[in-house]
């Protein structure tokens, strides 16, 4: 969501990010362009010209649009406050935010498509994503005349925590529609409600979870553009309530799907952007998955000494962290779901020694109705397998991968399991390989 000066306000010119340009000796469309190179380095795709830079430097735009504010952060190293730009909880309250959202999505969309701009409207005053799924919402974009209590925000944390034990039994694919009318129907019309100061901050809250569920559940069924949509609709409530731990845990959850997606560059950047959010906000557990979301992006590009430099960091912050302080929203993430991270982190650099030490210890903690985390863990174990010559091992971990990705609508699991059979396919000379190519097929489809 970004923001606009308000009308009839002379906009103040941001000297701040001026000087910042300048000191770098760049012109504005060199500075656009400099903003379109790492916006590509991080997998995105950003028009940014020098127009819109010359607004931001006049003041007209005092608070960009979310991916821009990620690439900022990526390219000059520092927190989007400290640019210049005005975040809009210091100017006026969340509601006022949500229910003036008109100007300010124009800034995502830019200025010269008035259709995307009206539906950019529509979608930033819902908070919601273009969904066949979802009902038509337009009406909860006015005030809903409800009174929410902190009750309310209770039950929609309880509902929340029921469709992510359901997510995590049979896949996203299987709830996501539930979760995404509820969203909609009943959490939606709750923001445009009326409520005190003490239950605004929840309640955003509360709604950024469901919302980054609902991310989570899409990347899962793999519609990853969706995805991305919802993780960044968490991330406005975030911003609305100036939620900096929260925030830095849903970029830490972005970074974990560019890394899905062979992003490694963009992986890194998110979660030095979750570090930089949550930084001095969040609790150390926090901490020590934006510090191994940074590992994995660099051991995906094959960087040893990065990667081992972010490791020794999450290491310190996850053994620094107090039990007590741990968020409710933080989930599954506990020292199965670190040693996995870990454990991927030196698969990926090919050091399977290594993996094998940290994956075994996770694998064995699993809890059995984990499914869609025994898959994964079953299928790194089996490319450990590949890289030591056990092809036996591999595959026999392959079929039990298999048949517990045949039991959860997860598209995710499907790929990888499909993955593990593009590995083993140079093998296809030995029985066993080609019995469990055999057996996945009917999963993943393969010729």
């Amino acid at each position: 969501m970004a923001g606009h000066a308000g009308r009839g306000t002379a906009p103040v010119a941001n000297r701040t990010l001026r000087s910042l340009r300048e000191r770098r000796n760049l012109t504005q469309q060199e500075f656009a362009e400099a903003i379109r190179k790492k916006a590509a380095d991080m997998g995105l795709n950003l028009g940014c010209d020098e127009k819109r830079v010359s607004r931001w430097e006049r003041g007209e735009v005092t608070w960009p649009s979310a991916a821009y504010r990620r690439v900022l952060m990526a390219l000059l190293e520092m927190p989007v406050e400290e640019m210049g730009f005005i975040p809009p909880w210091r100017e006026t309250t969340a509601q006022s935010r949500l229910n003036g959202a008109s100007e300010a999505a124009v800034e995502a969309a830019g200025d010269d498509d008035p259709v995307k701009r009206r539906e950019l409207l529509r979608v930033s005053a819902l908070l919601t994503a273009s969904d066949s799924t979802w009902p038509d919402g337009s009406a909860a974009a006015e005030s809903s005349g409800l009174r929410v209590r902190m009750s309310d925000v209770e039950r929609v944390r309880a509902t929340t925590r029921t469709f992510d034990e359901l997510d995590h039994k049979y896949g996203g694919g299987e709830v996501r529609a539930s979760v995404v009318q509820y969203l909609n129907g009943t959490v939606v019309p709750m923001l445009h409600g009326s409520y005190p100061e003490d239950v605004e901050r929840e309640l955003f809250n509360a709604a950024a979870v469901l919302t980054e569920l609902v991310g989570w559940m899409s990347y899962d069924t793999g519609d990853h553009r969706a995805a991305r949509h919802y993780f960044e609709r968490a991330l406005d409530l975030c911003d609305a309530v100036q939620d900096r731990a929260y925030a830095g845990f849903v970029l830490a959850s972005m970074s974990h799907q560019a890394l899905y997606l062979g992003h490694g560059r963009e992986a890194v950047e998110l979660a030095r952007s979750a570090q930089h959010r949550a930084a001095g906000a969040a609790p150390a557990l926090v901490a020590a998955e934006c510090h191994v979301m940074e590992a994995r992006g660099h051991a995906l590009i094959g960087d040893y000494r990065s990667c081992v430099d972010a490791l020794r960091k999450a290491t310190q912050a996850f053994e620094s962290a107090d039990p007590a302080c741990r968020p409710q929203w933080m989930g599954t993430f506990d020292e199965t779901v670190f040693a996995t991270q870990v454990g991927t982190c030196f698969r990926d650099l090919r050091r399977p020694r290594e993996a094998l030490r940290f994956m075994e210890q996770a694998v064995a903690k699993h809890h059995p109705a984990q499914t869609r985390r025994r898959v994964y863990g079953n299928v790194v174990l089996a490319t450990i397998a590949v890289q030591q010559g056990e092809l036996d091992t591999a595959c026999a971990l392959g079929v039990e991968a298999t048949q517990l990705a045949s039991r959860i609508a997860s598209r995710r699991s499907v790929e990888h399991v499909r993955d593990l059979v593009y590995q083993l396919s140079p093998y296809q000379h030995t029985r066993y390989v080609r019995e469990f190519i055999e057996q996945a097929r009917g999963l993943v489809g393969v010729a």
